[in-house]
C-alpha cells in the first residue's frame, strides 16, 4: 500500500512538473514552418543535384581531372600554360560537360582572352605552327567571307591540337579586359588538319586569336574587312 501512494505521488509530481514546462502556443506553429521551410529547401537541393548529375557525368575524363585540379592546388603552385587549361576545364564542366553550346564556347574564348596578358602570348611553340592566316575572299559590300586557319597538326595521340580559334573586334582604345567576340569554334583532336575556323564578316578591323593545348594562346595581327 505504501508502495502505491508513493508511486502515486511520485506521478502527481512528474505531471505538475512536465505541465509547467508546456511549450507556448505559437511553438508548434513556428516548428511547423521551420519543418516547411526545411523540406522546401531538401527538396529543391534533392531536384537540382539530379539536374545536374547527368552533365557532370557526361563530361570527359580529362575534364574533371583538370577541373578539381584547378579547384584544389594552389593557384601559385601552377605554370602558366596549366592555369589557362585548367580554366578552361573548369569553365566546361560548370556549363553543363560539353562546351558545345555557342554561348558556352562564347563563355571560354573570352574568359581565355581576358585572363592571358601580353607577355604570355605567341611565347611557346613554333611560329610558323601557331601563328593565325587570314584569307578575306571579295563579297559583297555588306560582308565578306573571312577563312582563318593554321597549319598545325591535329595529334589525337600526344594529344597535340588546336583547341580554340576566334576572332574578335579589334578595339585598341578599348579599356583592359574589353572583348567584343564576332566569331568562335572549338576543335578535338581528331579532327583535320589544318584548323579552319570559316564566317561571314561586315567591314571593320578584327583580330584572330587561336589556343593550343600545349602551346597556349596566339594571336595574329588585325586584319581588315
Amino acid at each position: 500500500m505504501r508502495r502505491c501512494l508513493i508511486s502515486w505521488f511520485l506521478y502527481l509530481a512528474r505531471r505538475d512538473r512536465w505541465a509547467d514546462r508546456r511549450p507556448h502556443p505559437a511553438y508548434p506553429r513556428a516548428q511547423g514552418r521551420f519543418l516547411f521551410v526545411f523540406g522546401m529547401l531538401s527538396i529543391a537541393c534533392a531536384v537540382l543535384s539530379f539536374q545536374l548529375a547527368p552533365h557532370v557525368l557526361s563530361a570527359s575524363p580529362d575534364t574533371r581531372v583538370s577541373a578539381a585540379a584547378c579547384m584544389t592546388a594552389d593557384p601559385d603552385s601552377l605554370p602558366a600554360l596549366s592555369r589557362r587549361a585548367a580554366l578552361v576545364s573548369s569553365l566546361v564542366l560548370l556549363s553543363g560537360g560539353s562546351g558545345a553550346s555557342a554561348a558556352t564556347l562564347a563563355d571560354v574564348v573570352t574568359e581565355l582572352d581576358k585572363q592571358t596578358p601580353k607577355e604570355e602570348r605567341n611565347v611557346k611553340g613554333a611560329p610558323e605552327k601557331h601563328t593565325p592566316a587570314v584569307v578575306v575572299t571579295p563579297g559583297s559590300m555588306s560582308a565578306k567571307t573571312v577563312m582563318f586557319s593554321v597549319p598545325h597538326v591535329m595529334d589525337a595521340k600526344q594529344p597535340h591540337f588546336i583547341e580554340y580559334m576566334w576572332i574578335k573586334k579589334y578595339t585598341p582604345k578599348a579599356p583592359a579586359g574589353y572583348v567584343k567576340l564576332v566569331a568562335s569554334q572549338k576543335f578535338t583532336a581528331t579532327d583535320a588538319s589544318p584548323p579552319t575556323l570559316t564566317k561571314m564578316l561586315p567591314p571593320g578591323e578584327y583580330v584572330p586569336l587561336l589556343y593550343c593545348n600545349l602551346h597556349g594562346l596566339w594571336e595574329g595581327q588585325p586584319f581588315t574587312v
